[in-house]
């Protein structure tokens, strides 16, 4: 299992859903925090650049904006592949 946490707008209704279904993609490789929650508050400590913003970590690295996209895609494919084999 995966480090990896993608922070969302929980207050957002197609946020919730589009970060629920990313890490149902991912096989498990995403678990999911909102913007204002407990979890997100000890990784705002943590990686301040990424306070209130949509934001992927994953272990010592992070991503915000745009490049959420891309990195979740791949972190989801490498769940995915290995869920499989």
């Amino acid at each position: 299992m995966s480090d990896a946490v993608l922070l969302y707008r929980g207050s957002c209704r197609q946020c919730r859903w589009l970060a629920r279904l990313a890490v149902i993609v991912s096989a498990g490789a995403l678990r999911r925090a909102a913007l204002g929650s407990d979890a997100a508050q000890q990784l705002y400590e943590h990686y301040p650049a990424t306070r209130g913003k949509l934001a992927l970590i994953d272990g010592d690295r992070y991503w915000c904006g745009p490049g959420v996209l891309v990195s979740g895609a791949r972190l989801a494919i490498i769940g995915l592949l290995r869920r499989l084999f």
